[in-house]
């Protein structure tokens, strides 16, 4: 609720306390890191936590969960590392089903042009 309404530090806020009540949860882990990658509100990203969160969540689902992966590719992106944000595009649209690829593909655009993913 809190990212529809903009209210990007709450959701960082409520992101926290789930992380520290299951730290096993790849979602808490996921949302965060997108976040922290690819939030308008430049006061709130963090790229380098959103790529060791984004990594997290890959691990926890063995690296075949498709959001997670583009998750992953976002924070690469904002680390300016873009190479890899394309190789983990590419994966995640293997995995992702039929009415998320258009999206994906729209990000797989912003990398290849090196520009960082914004929600």
């Amino acid at each position: 609720c809190y990212v529809q309404k903009a209210g990007y530090a709450n959701a960082v806020t409520d992101l926290d306390s789930a992380m520290k009540l299951n730290p096993r949860s790849y979602e808490a882990a996921n949302d965060l890191a997108w976040i922290l990658a690819t939030s308008p509100d430049v006061s709130v990203r963090n790229s380098e936590r959103a790529l060791l969160l984004a990594k997290q969540a890959c691990e926890l689902t063995h690296y075949k969960q498709w959001n997670t992966l583009d998750t992953l590719a976002a924070a690469y992106a904002a680390n300016g590392q873009f190479g890899d944000a394309k190789q983990w595009l590419a994966t995640s649209l293997k995995f992702a089903p039929e009415e998320e690829k258009k999206r994906l593909q729209t990000h797989l655009a912003l990398v290849l042009a090196e520009k960082p993913v914004q929600d």
